[in-house]
């Protein structure tokens, strides 16, 4: 039985609307063999610009960077604490415009990633206490607002639908939006590791690809669980710290020497990847709100 036969008795009750969202998507996916890659036809997000950007980001306590062209801006929320981690969360948002001549590939939003990793790295790696990786993470969202195309390279579409990377001490999302306003981000699935911070990596990146989102940010650890396991948690660390100190000062110092000589550690290898990196923080060498002048920085 051919597709026509099977779509035509459903134009005829009317459902016009589901076979263009919902069939169509799946024959493209058929054809092209892209999987996970469902584009909706119809939306009602905010066409977002780079100003609307830094607006929604300045609002909810950013400093914003942006270029003297306004085609991107970066964004730096720090420092976040998260009490019940009782860690620090560093959180970088890059926002970027794609014009009408540029093409959205798999190439670019590559070497756009990279270049937002280092210059995240610029500004964590062997900088500030507690050094990165012991109590302290960061979050990164890299967004794409594509003008004057209706829809997005599916290869493209199929690296941004694509599983993050799995990183020490980092999260890390791409996120677009299409010619048509549509918002498209990964959301098929919640990744084990830093699973606490999905909730919030996803609602930056529906903020700035145009979508809908409350005024104000996920409540902090989801689901009651996570907040009594954090609050259990840090109870246990307190009451630790207490009995040792009492019936045990030796033992309570021979952990806060271990404690001492693993921050030194983490801190040393910080360093050492910094310099692997050719990194200086503030030595202007790594950029995201000027266009790079040649590839030998994002590698």
């Amino acid at each position: 039985m051919s597709d026509e036969s099977l779509i035509m008795p459903l134009i005829e009750k009317n459902v016009l609307p589901f076979v263009e969202t919902k069939i169509m998507p799946l024959v493209e996916r058929e054809t092209d063999h892209v999987t996970d890659v469902v584009v909706t036809k119809q939306c009602n997000n905010k066409i977002m610009t780079i100003s609307d950007a830094a607006i929604e980001l300045e609002s909810r306590g950013f400093s914003c960077d942006v270029s003297s062209d306004k085609s991107r801006v970066v964004g730096i929320l720090s420092p976040h604490c998260r009490w019940l981690m009782m860690a620090r969360m560093d959180v970088f948002a890059f926002v970027q415009e794609v014009s009408v001549t540029t093409k959205l590939t798999v190439e670019k939003i590559e070497a756009d990633l990279n270049q937002a990793k280092l210059y995240a790295d610029d500004r964590t790696l062997g900088v500030g206490c507690p050094p990165q990786g012991i109590s302290r993470a960061h979050m990164i969202i890299v967004v794409f607002l594509v003008k004057g195309e209706d829809e997005i390279d599916l290869d493209a579409l199929s690296r941004i639908f694509a599983l993050p990377d799995k990183e020490f001490c980092k999260v890390t999302l791409l996120a677009a939006q299409d010619g048509l306003g549509r918002s498209h981000y990964f959301e098929k699935t919640t990744p084990l590791w830093g699973k606490i911070l999905w909730p919030e990596v996803r609602y930056w990146a529906g903020l700035l690809t145009g979508r809908r989102v409350d005024s104000a940010l996920p409540v902090f650890g989801g689901s009651i669980t996570w907040k009594i396991f954090f609050l259990v948690q840090s109870l246990f660390f307190l009451v630790s710290i207490v009995l040792l100190s009492v019936f045990s000062p030796d033992m309570l110092g021979f952990a806060l020497l271990f404690c001492a000589i693993l921050t030194s550690i983490t801190q040393w290898r910080n360093i050492r990847a910094r310099k692997g990196k050719n990194l200086q923080k503030n030595s202007g060498e790594i950029h995201w709100c000027e266009q790079q002048s040649g590839v030998q920085q994002l590698v």
